[in-house]
Formats: C-alpha cells, sequence, structure tokens
C-alpha cells in the first residue's frame, strides 16, 4: 500500500503496511455457520503492529452473503485504541452467472471516513 499522507494521525505511517487477518479457530472450522467478526492488523515489514480493525457484520449477512456481504471496520491505533477511520462497504447483489458488460455493475464500493 502506497500513501501520500503530510499531517493528520496518518503522517508518520510508513510508506509500505500490510493488512493481516487474524485467523479465529471458529473460522477454520468447515462450519461456516460459526464465523466471526474479522479482526485486522495493519503491519510494518518488520512485523510491528500500527493499527487495528474488527469488522462489524450480521452473522446471517457473514453467512448468506459471504465475500459480497456488507461491513463496517474501524481503524484505532494499536497502542492508544484511538479510532482512525471508518471503513464501509455496502451490499450489493451480483448473481455469479450476471454478464456485466460495463464491468461496474457487480463492482464493490468501499468509502472511508474519519472517525
Amino acid at each position: 500500500v502506497r500513501r501520500q499522507v503530510n499531517e493528520g494521525p496518518l503522517k508518520d505511517m510508513p510508506d509500505f503496511v500490510y493488512v493481516k487477518q487474524d485467523v479465529e479457530l471458529e473460522d477454520s472450522c468447515c462450519c461456516q455457520c460459526l464465523e466471526g467478526n474479522n479482526n485486522y492488523n495493519v503491519v510494518r515489514k518488520t512485523n510491528e503492529k500500527l493499527y487495528r480493525g474488527q469488522e462489524d457484520t450480521s452473522a446471517c449477512m457473514r453467512f448468506w452473503c459471504g465475500a459480497s456481504r456488507s461491513f463496517t471496520i474501524d481503524l484505532a491505533d494499536h497502542e492508544s485504541g484511538d479510532k482512525l477511520l471508518r471503513l464501509q462497504r455496502q451490499f450489493k447483489c451480483c448473481m455469479p452467472s450476471m454478464i456485466c458488460i460495463c464491468g461496474q455493475c457487480c463492482a464493490q464500493r468501499v468509502s472511508v471516513h474519519d472517525s
């Protein structure tokens, strides 16, 4: 991920970061009905944790809509817990067999908001 931020809470963020999903025991189970909200860490190359986020989605949305589900993720400073950003994606129904001539009908969009 590349960024150019010269001010604000992200100004000291390194040029390259990685997003890692925490894998819970119930997520690796073959019964996806146990899947919980996903947790994420934004880390440096050295694996130093910078920010953390937790998905806020209903169990029904996770089970029935899978990767197409809507979500809200609040991104917070790893040490202080101060919220920095909110990521939101609305649910967009797209049938797997649907032909998207323009390429936009099934495109997912994530909006980013200051917290």
